[in-house]
């Protein structure tokens, strides 16, 4: 299996010294993710909440760094973990899809009500888009070998609040990103049949 390397400076993914597109990459290829709503300042404070409880679950956060306009999100997620008792198995590992050759991140890997699932971790509000981009990571995790039984949005507020939401079908949902992977190739590949 090739390896696969990640610059978080360019979130670009290299496989085999080749370029390989992110499941984010590929559902804003197709049309899925619509960025117009998104601002730089939204982008930033979701990456730095994602650093944050990456490195507490690394247990090498300094929780006095965290900036305060950050903080009421992190809480929401200490809030989140004392409440369900989940067990992190693996976060922000880099994954390659050999076969489908594109990669990703999953946010969190974990056991939680005994059933191995993948935690996505949101800052913003809730997207029909959600779905796909965690069936893109469960079927990264699956083709590592880590089984997904059940897959959730943690929408962390501003509030200090969170909702855990679980992914309805997930299997569908694996099947319409199998088919926006087809699109993103068609087009990459100068639409020829």
């Amino acid at each position: 299996m090739k390896e696969v390397h990640f610059n978080p400076e360019t979130h670009i993914y290299e496989a085999g010294g080749k370029i390989i597109p992110s499941v984010t990459q590929i559902l804003k290829s197709v049309g899925i993710i619509v960025t117009k709503y998104h601002t730089e300042v939204s982008k930033i404070r979701g990456q730095a909440v994602h650093l944050a409880i990456e490195y507490w679950l690394e247990q090498r956060l300094d929780i006095n760094s965290i900036d305060p306009l950050i903080l009421p999100y992190f809480e929401a997620f200490l809030c989140f973990e004392r409440d369900s008792k989940y067990i992190a198995r693996y976060t922000e590992m880099p994954m390659y899809h050999p076969v489908l050759n594109y990669a990703g991140k999953p946010d969190i890997v974990a056991s939680l009500n005994n059933k191995q699932v993948l935690l996505d971790i949101k800052t913003g509000q809730v997207q029909a888009w959600h779905s796909l981009q965690v069936a893109g990571y469960a079927m990264l995790c699956e083709r590592n070998g880590i089984e997904i039984e059940k897959a959730y949005f943690l929408y962390l507020k501003k509030t200090g609040k969170y909702s855990l939401i679980e992914c309805g079908d997930l299997q569908s949902a694996k099947k319409t990103f199998s088919a926006c992977y087809e699109i993103y190739k068609w087009k990459q590949n100068g639409r020829n049949f």
